[in-house]
């Protein structure tokens, strides 16, 4: 029985015309190239773009009409200065950051990295962290370095945008600083849940005292090698900080008697790494379930 219907099969390909035979041929090409990735619902496509690195989402508007756009829609835009010839292709960074904005639709964003050196950008880069915040952003993190790429060496400070500081979308904001920083003079992070900050210069104690009243639902804040030469006091007053870590550095760039003043109403959660430079006063701290302070290599519960 097999070799009659082999037979049957061999005749009825015989029967067909060479033409038919071509179609069929055509379609069963047309049907293992077909690009199905590109046939995908736009959503979909999106968040792929939203896996690769923003230079190489953008890039995907050559493949075609159907690709032209589609970046322009990308939830998550990071965009790093780094690399052994980074200052050779500063401007071309700098292009790239600026054209990748300028021709974003305005949907929402939820992800928002820059990392690159101030020089004499300050102006360009408030701009773009500005247009982050007006896209409503939720999660942010800036990196800013300085000429030489080393800590307290800035003398005049980088103001950063004022409706940085009064976001109601942002949730989670990291900021990396080498330069002197100045914050406004009213905050009001509604949204703000965790805030970490790390190798900051702040230029007195009222920019520091600002900062820390403006964040009434801040549940956990991360002080990571601060510089803290120009302050001689901080007081922490979150009323629904739970998590508080504070890194100093063993060097002498924390050597700054500095007084911290840490109203813990919610605080849970303290964690302490460095050589007690400072000194750290608690009040109302009721709550707190567990401390961990590292003294150097040491390791103290």
């Amino acid at each position: 029985m097999e070799i009659v219907r082999r037979r049957r099969a061999i005749g009825e390909n015989m029967n067909v015309s060479p033409l038919a035979r071509k179609a069929k041929n055509q379609k069963l090409n047309d049907e293992q190239n077909t690009d199905r990735i590109s046939n995908l619902p736009d959503a979909v496509l999106q968040h792929i773009l939203t896996l690769l690195e923003t230079k190489d989402a953008v890039k995907t508007s050559t493949l075609s009409k159907r690709w032209q756009y589609l970046w322009m829609s990308i939830t998550d835009l990071v965009f790093m200065e780094d690399g052994p010839d980074k200052r050779k292709k500063r401007v071309q960074f700098m292009n790239f950051v600026e054209r990748v904005l300028v021709l974003r639709d305005s949907s929402d964003l939820t992800l928002f990295v820059l990392s690159c050196d101030v020089l004499n950008d300050a102006s360009r880069i408030n701009a773009w962290i500005s247009a982050a915040v007006m896209h409503k952003v939720q999660v942010l993190s800036i990196g800013l370095g300085s000429d030489e790429n080393s800590r307290c060496n800035s003398e005049e400070p980088i103001v950063l945008p004022h409706c940085l500081f009064t976001s109601e979308s942002l949730t989670y904001f990291y900021l990396e600083s080498f330069v002197l920083l100045k914050v406004p003079s009213s905050i009001r992070f509604s949204s703000l849940k965790t805030l970490k900050i790390r190798f900051a210069i702040f230029p007195d104690d009222r920019s520091m005292q600002r900062l820390f009243s403006g964040v009434p639902v801040l549940e956990d804040l991360t002080l990571d090698a601060c510089c803290w030469w120009n302050v001689r006091s901080v007081c922490i007053s979150a009323p629904m900080l739970k998590t508080l870590t504070i890194y100093e550095t063993v060097d002498s760039l924390d050597q700054d008697d500095c007084q911290f003043l840490i109203f813990g109403i919610s605080l849970k959660y303290f964690y302490y790494g460095g050589a007690l430079r400072n000194e750290y006063f608690f009040y109302k701290t009721s709550s707190l379930m567990k401390a961990v302070i590292y003294l150097g290599m040491e390791k103290t519960l």
